[in-house]
């Protein structure tokens, strides 16, 4: 019986991690993203106004924004295809002479609480539903590149 436990409580272990290494910015849709990053022809105080305009554009309200340090932080909106509201966070930067803007999201559900949007789990998912979300609204800004991130 010892035997049978020393197997298999490694290995329940090893299946039940849930968290990957940190990874990227890479160009290949990565699993566990977290972070979609936008190379945009703006300078940094362009970006800021034109991606606040973008999420204001796509019906989100603002909970905080910082001119002076370029990040926005969204109100929760409401998804049309599943029962969760998600908010984005923005950061914009300068980065070796490009400007970059790094999006991420939070989600809200009823019933399991809050989540961090990523690219994890099954097509029709909730999580996976929100990340589609997040990503086409990145998607949808005039960018240079896209580049995807893992915390």
């Amino acid at each position: 019986m010892k035997k049978l436990l020393f197997i298999f409580v490694p290995w329940l272990l090893i299946g039940c991690a849930t968290t990957l290494p940190a990874a990227g910015p890479t160009s290949e849709m990565i699993k566990g993203a977290d972070q979609i990053l936008l190379t945009v022809n703006e300078s940094p105080d362009e970006a800021y106004k034109h991606f606040a305009q973008h999420l204001s554009d796509n019906e989100f309200g603002f909970q905080n924004t910082d001119e002076t340090l370029k990040t926005i932080k969204t109100d929760n909106k409401e998804s049309d295809k599943l029962n969760f509201s998600y908010s984005i966070n923005a950061s914009i930067r300068n980065t070796n002479g490009k400007t970059i803007i790094q999006v991420s999201g939070n989600g809200k559900n009823p019933t399991l609480g809050d989540f961090k949007i990523r690219n994890r789990g099954a097509n029709g998912s909730l999580v996976q539903v929100s990340w589609r979300e997040m990503l086409e609204l990145a998607k949808s800004y005039p960018h240079e590149k896209i580049m995807y991130k893992r915390n």
